[in-house]
């Protein structure tokens, strides 16, 4: 992870996040829109609650990469509102 690059608007998640990310994802039985697989690396979070007016604020992008070699289309992302993965305090 130390050669990651990361967007100053990105938020890198810990791996308690990504396995809270990946908790809800099986909670909503998320599949790929690709393949159909359920198997997916949690990437960064992207903080939308501003930038669309249909977005609630607390919400966030999630980055999620579908590990499916197979997959055609692997990159997608799930929004998530920051109390179902974020450390909020």
């Amino acid at each position: 992870m130390g050669t990651e690059k990361t967007r100053p608007e990105s938020t890198v998640l810990s791996d308690r996040q990504k396995h809270r990310v990946t908790e809800q994802l099986r909670h909503e039985q998320t599949t790929c829109a690709g393949c159909g697989s359920g198997d997916f690396t949690v990437g960064q979070a992207l903080y939308v609650g501003f930038l669309f007016l249909d977005e609630e604020n607390g919400n966030y992008m999630v980055a999620l990469t579908c590990n499916n070699p197979e997959c055609p289309a692997p990159r997608t992302g799930i929004t998530l509102h920051e109390s179902a993965f974020l450390d909020v305090g």
